[in-house]
């Protein structure tokens, strides 16, 4: 019976140092944010932490506005081969990346403004949130050095 609890301990653990590894786990902060240009948020950075991520006024948005300008599912942000993507959700007010409207799937980059009605948004990149090799916590780092089999083929899914 050790054996085999031991053996299942094992694999949850490099299971949660995969996930950990590629980033895919609930509690993750991207290393992306949007800072507000205007209005009383001014200058504080809002942490996309969940994708998709949606402006609008409905109450299941992450950023809700009170303005009529703003429909109530606005756009969304989202992952697409690996990086942001901006999509206007139909809106007759619609979206604009750098002052240019989103008709379709754009890609978007650091210091790129989001215009969401009234709203103006800077995309921002946080270095600190970037590093692509989280902590793992210790007792997974001691079950890594006895058992270093485990790390093999892990980085093939972190590309």
């Amino acid at each position: 019976m050790q054996k085999i609890r031991s053996f299942t301990q094992n694999v949850i653990i490099r299971t949660l140092v995969v996930l950990q590894r590629i980033r895919f786990y609930p509690e993750h902060i991207l290393p992306w944010s949007l800072l507000p240009l205007a209005g009383s948020h001014r200058g504080e950075s809002i942490p996309l932490r969940r994708i998709p991520f949606t402006i609008g006024r409905e109450s299941g948005c992450q950023i809700r506005a009170k303005s009529p300008h703003v429909a109530p599912q606005h756009c969304t942000i989202s992952e697409f081969e690996g990086q942001l993507v901006i999509d206007d959700l139909g809106t007759k007010e619609g979206t604009f990346l750098d002052g240019q409207p989103v008709v379709t799937t754009t890609y978007l980059g650091v210091a790129n403004v989001v215009q969401v009605g009234p709203l103006f948004f800077k995309l921002c990149w946080d270095e600190e949130l970037a590093d692509p090799f989280p902590t793992i916590d210790e007792s997974a780092a001691e079950v890594l050095a006895e058992n270093p089999s485990f790390t093999t083929g892990i980085g093939e899914y972190c590309r």
